[in-house]
Protein backbone atom coordinates (compact mmCIF):
# COMPACT_ATOMS: atom_id res chain seq x y z
CA UNK A 1 0.00 0.00 0.00
CA UNK A 2 1.45 3.06 -0.61
CA UNK A 3 1.22 6.73 1.72
CA UNK A 4 -2.65 7.54 -0.22
CA UNK A 5 -4.30 3.97 0.88
CA UNK A 6 -3.90 2.38 -2.73
CA UNK A 7 -2.43 -0.92 -3.22
CA UNK A 8 -0.13 -0.75 -5.63
CA UNK A 9 1.28 -3.50 -8.21
CA UNK A 10 3.35 -4.40 -10.60
CA UNK A 11 1.29 -6.03 -13.93
CA UNK A 12 1.54 -7.02 -17.41
CA UNK A 13 -0.70 -6.02 -20.07
CA UNK A 14 -0.15 -6.85 -23.68
CA UNK A 15 3.48 -7.91 -22.90
CA UNK A 16 4.13 -4.51 -21.38
CA UNK A 17 4.82 -4.23 -17.90
CA UNK A 18 3.19 -1.42 -15.68
CA UNK A 19 2.99 -0.20 -12.40
CA UNK A 20 -0.63 0.49 -11.30
CA UNK A 21 -3.11 0.67 -8.54
CA UNK A 22 -5.79 -1.60 -7.44
CA UNK A 23 -9.18 -0.84 -6.86
CA UNK A 24 -9.64 -3.61 -4.02
CA UNK A 25 -13.49 -3.25 -4.57
CA UNK A 26 -13.94 -3.65 -8.24
CA UNK A 27 -10.58 -5.35 -9.08
CA UNK A 28 -9.73 -3.02 -11.37
CA UNK A 29 -5.75 -1.91 -12.02
CA UNK A 30 -5.37 1.63 -13.03
CA UNK A 31 -1.79 2.06 -15.04
CA UNK A 32 0.21 4.82 -13.45
CA UNK A 33 3.20 4.65 -15.14
CA UNK A 34 4.70 1.89 -17.92
CA UNK A 35 8.08 0.56 -18.14
CA UNK A 36 10.00 0.49 -21.69
CA UNK A 37 9.55 -2.73 -23.94
CA UNK A 38 13.61 -3.44 -22.86
CA UNK A 39 11.91 -5.47 -19.72
CA UNK A 40 11.01 -9.08 -20.31
CA UNK A 41 8.93 -8.72 -17.29
CA UNK A 42 9.49 -8.21 -13.33
CA UNK A 43 11.12 -10.59 -10.94
CA UNK A 44 8.50 -10.20 -8.82
CA UNK A 45 10.25 -8.53 -6.18
CA UNK A 46 9.33 -4.70 -4.77
CA UNK A 47 9.54 -2.31 -1.94
CA UNK A 48 8.05 0.83 -1.13
CA UNK A 49 9.29 4.20 0.31
CA UNK A 50 6.58 6.11 1.73
CA UNK A 51 8.60 8.90 2.72
CA UNK A 52 9.98 9.86 -0.90
CA UNK A 53 6.60 8.07 -2.15
CA UNK A 54 8.95 5.68 -4.97
CA UNK A 55 8.48 1.92 -5.62
CA UNK A 56 11.69 -0.37 -6.33
CA UNK A 57 11.39 -3.23 -8.16
CA UNK A 58 14.05 -5.21 -10.71
CA UNK A 59 12.91 -5.91 -13.81
CA UNK A 60 14.73 -8.71 -16.12
CA UNK A 61 15.74 -7.54 -19.75
CA UNK A 62 17.05 -10.86 -21.05
CA UNK A 63 18.37 -13.97 -19.44
CA UNK A 64 21.86 -12.49 -18.17
CA UNK A 65 20.67 -8.58 -17.43
CA UNK A 66 18.33 -7.45 -14.21
CA UNK A 67 17.84 -4.03 -13.66
CA UNK A 68 17.01 -2.18 -10.98
CA UNK A 69 13.94 0.72 -10.97
CA UNK A 70 13.06 3.41 -9.05
CA UNK A 71 9.61 4.73 -9.90
CA UNK A 72 8.58 8.67 -8.22
CA UNK A 73 5.03 8.14 -7.52
CA UNK A 74 4.43 11.99 -7.30
CA UNK A 75 2.98 12.85 -10.87
CA UNK A 76 4.56 13.39 -13.66
CA UNK A 77 5.78 9.27 -12.66
CA UNK A 78 9.75 9.24 -13.34
CA UNK A 79 11.84 6.38 -13.43
CA UNK A 80 15.43 5.45 -12.83
CA UNK A 81 16.83 2.82 -14.07
CA UNK A 82 20.53 0.84 -13.10
CA UNK A 83 21.71 -2.07 -14.63
CA UNK A 84 22.88 -4.30 -12.53
CA UNK A 85 24.01 -7.86 -11.68
CA UNK A 86 22.61 -8.65 -9.02
CA UNK A 87 19.74 -11.56 -8.96
CA UNK A 88 17.33 -10.56 -6.37
CA UNK A 89 14.93 -13.21 -4.48
CA UNK A 90 13.37 -10.60 -2.23
CA UNK A 91 13.77 -7.21 -0.74
CA UNK A 92 12.22 -4.90 1.95
CA UNK A 93 12.52 -1.10 2.33
CA UNK A 94 15.45 -1.18 4.94
CA UNK A 95 15.78 3.07 5.14
CA UNK A 96 15.67 6.41 2.96
CA UNK A 97 18.86 5.09 1.71
CA UNK A 98 18.86 1.18 1.75
CA UNK A 99 17.26 -1.88 0.67
CA UNK A 100 17.46 -4.81 2.81
CA UNK A 101 18.33 -8.05 -0.19
CA UNK A 102 17.99 -11.73 -0.58
CA UNK A 103 20.80 -12.04 -3.35
CA UNK A 104 21.12 -15.56 -5.27
CA UNK A 105 25.00 -15.15 -6.38
CA UNK A 106 25.30 -16.97 -9.83
CA UNK A 107 28.93 -17.12 -9.31
CA UNK A 108 28.94 -19.24 -6.22
CA UNK A 109 25.21 -20.27 -6.38
CA UNK A 110 24.89 -18.94 -3.02
CA UNK A 111 21.73 -17.11 -1.53
CA UNK A 112 23.29 -13.57 0.32
CA UNK A 113 21.71 -11.09 2.60
CA UNK A 114 22.93 -7.98 1.69
CA UNK A 115 21.49 -4.56 1.00
CA UNK A 116 21.21 -2.31 -1.74
CA UNK A 117 22.30 1.69 -1.99
CA UNK A 118 19.99 3.43 -3.51
CA UNK A 119 21.70 6.69 -4.89
CA UNK A 120 23.72 6.02 -6.30
CA UNK A 121 23.11 2.29 -6.91
CA UNK A 122 25.40 -0.09 -5.29
CA UNK A 123 25.33 -3.52 -3.90
CA UNK A 124 26.74 -4.93 -0.54
CA UNK A 125 26.75 -8.33 0.60
CA UNK A 126 27.07 -8.86 4.02
CA UNK A 127 26.14 -12.91 4.69
CA UNK A 128 26.18 -16.11 3.38
CA UNK A 129 23.69 -18.65 4.02
CA UNK A 130 23.51 -21.95 4.42
CA UNK A 131 24.86 -23.16 1.02
CA UNK A 132 22.44 -26.48 1.50
CA UNK A 133 19.29 -23.95 1.11
CA UNK A 134 19.17 -22.58 -2.44
CA UNK A 135 15.91 -21.51 -2.72
CA UNK A 136 13.34 -19.89 -1.87
CA UNK A 137 9.82 -18.77 -2.42
CA UNK A 138 10.26 -15.10 -2.31
CA UNK A 139 8.16 -15.00 1.06
CA UNK A 140 10.37 -12.13 3.48
CA UNK A 141 9.50 -9.28 5.57
CA UNK A 142 11.51 -6.57 7.40
CA UNK A 143 10.63 -6.29 11.30
CA UNK A 144 12.53 -4.47 14.41
CA UNK A 145 15.70 -4.67 11.86
CA UNK A 146 15.49 -8.14 11.17
CA UNK A 147 15.26 -9.48 7.53
CA UNK A 148 13.36 -12.73 7.27
CA UNK A 149 13.40 -14.96 4.41
CA UNK A 150 11.70 -18.26 4.01
CA UNK A 151 14.50 -20.56 1.97
CA UNK A 152 14.66 -24.27 0.77
CA UNK A 153 16.76 -26.99 -0.57
CA UNK A 154 17.31 -27.46 -4.16
CA UNK A 155 14.35 -29.91 -4.09
CA UNK A 156 12.04 -27.09 -2.55
CA UNK A 157 11.62 -29.14 0.66
CA UNK A 158 13.66 -28.75 4.13
CA UNK A 159 12.14 -24.78 4.65
CA UNK A 160 13.98 -22.43 6.94
CA UNK A 161 12.70 -19.07 8.52
CA UNK A 162 16.33 -17.43 7.50
CA UNK A 163 16.54 -13.98 9.50
CA UNK A 164 19.85 -11.14 9.61
CA UNK A 165 19.86 -8.94 12.13
CA UNK A 166 21.55 -6.02 11.09
CA UNK A 167 22.18 -4.50 14.67
CA UNK A 168 24.59 -7.67 15.14
CA UNK A 169 24.93 -9.18 11.83
CA UNK A 170 23.76 -12.63 12.69
CA UNK A 171 22.44 -14.86 10.57
CA UNK A 172 19.74 -17.62 12.48
CA UNK A 173 17.55 -20.21 11.40
CA UNK A 174 13.89 -21.72 12.28
CA UNK A 175 13.09 -24.74 10.93
CA UNK A 176 9.67 -24.89 8.93
CA UNK A 177 7.41 -27.32 8.96
CA UNK A 178 5.67 -26.30 5.40
CA UNK A 179 6.52 -24.38 2.43
CA UNK A 180 5.91 -20.39 3.14
CA UNK A 181 4.68 -18.48 0.27
CA UNK A 182 4.25 -15.33 2.10
CA UNK A 183 5.11 -13.30 5.81
CA UNK A 184 3.18 -10.63 6.40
Amino acid sequence: FDKNGDLLVLSGVNGKQNVGKLDTTTGSVTTLTQFPTVALGTVGVSAYDPASNRLYTVLQKDMNTRIFVSVDLVSPYTTKYTSTEVNPIAFEYLNSTHIAIANYNPKTYINEIGVIRIEPFAYTPLATLNPNLSQTSGASMLLNNVFYIEIEDSNGENPSLASYNFATGKVEYLKLFSNVLSLL
